[in-house]
């Protein structure tokens, strides 16, 4: 799931690069639509997916335009239960 802080610091800066977008994420209702349509998500798929929706789009952000950007190389399930267990046996457990 992603932080809100990343999520948050991720915004601002869209915000910054795209002045004309008329997104008030300091009003808490819009700020939530937002987050619900990518807290799916972990933080570094979320910094990707920004990262290269700057990178490549020149319009507004769009909930699409950014899902569209979503191209990190994602994990099966097998492959996160291996890693658990494997920073299991790291801690010592």
């Amino acid at each position: 799931m992603i932080s809100k802080e990343v999520f948050k610091e991720q915004f601002e800066k869209i915000l910054i690069l795209y002045p004309n977008w008329r997104i008030d994420f300091n009003d808490v209702k819009t700020a939530l639509v937002w987050y619900k349509q990518f807290e799916h998500m972990d933080d570094e798929r979320f910094v990707h997916m920004i990262t290269s929706y700057i990178a490549n789009d020149k319009f507004n952000p769009t909930v699409k335009g950014l899902l569209e950007n979503d191209t990190a190389q994602q994990k099966s399930q097998s492959q996160l239960e291996h890693e658990k267990m494997l920073l299991g046996l790291g801690e010592g457990k």
